[in-house]
């Protein structure tokens, strides 16, 4: 059995999917999967956060580590720094609140993603089989947890 990040099937997600496909159509080698989803939301995720941190007047720059600098003088300890204000920027990046073409992003203060969604799969052979969806707030279930929402809603 494998769990994958569920991406919600949005508009959203279908029109960027179109977008991807017009601009590659040429290269049909290029595909876009999950991961590669997951590396646009977190783009954009990361614009926002810095935006964040230039807005709390925060400017990009870099310091030696002590704890490098006393592995040894080579060539790659040398090149090696630490951003200085790396914990403001992080701290923006658990505040950022959006909803990107996976789903909503968003984090609690433990800093795991709040409500995240899973895509059971049985992988048997070079077979797959979709089992159903796991979500913390519906458990498993074999509609995806915005549709449980969406009946819910209804009731």
């Amino acid at each position: 059995m494998w769990a994958f990040l569920q991406i919600s099937r949005t508009k959203s997600k279908r029109k960027f999917v179109l977008r991807w496909n017009n601009l590659t159509s040429s290269q049909s080698q290029i595909g876009l999967y999950g991961y590669g989803l997951y590396a646009y939301d977190t783009v954009w995720l990361l614009a926002r956060a810095l935006d964040a941190f230039f807005d709390q007047g925060g400017n990009i720059s870099f310091s030696n580590d002590s704890r490098v600098t006393q592995l040894g003088s080579g060539k790659l300890n040398q090149s090696l720094s630490i951003f200085d204000r790396g914990n403001v920027l992080l701290s923006n990046v658990f505040r950022v609140n959006m909803t990107g073409i996976t789903g909503p992003i968003k984090y609690n203060p433990d800093r795991d993603l709040i409500n995240p969604a899973f895509e059971i799969l049985n992988v048997i052979g070079t077979g797959i089989r979709k089992i159903g969806y796991w979500s913390n707030y519906f458990g498993l279930s074999v509609k995806q947890s915005h549709q449980i929402g969406l009946v819910q809603a209804k009731s």
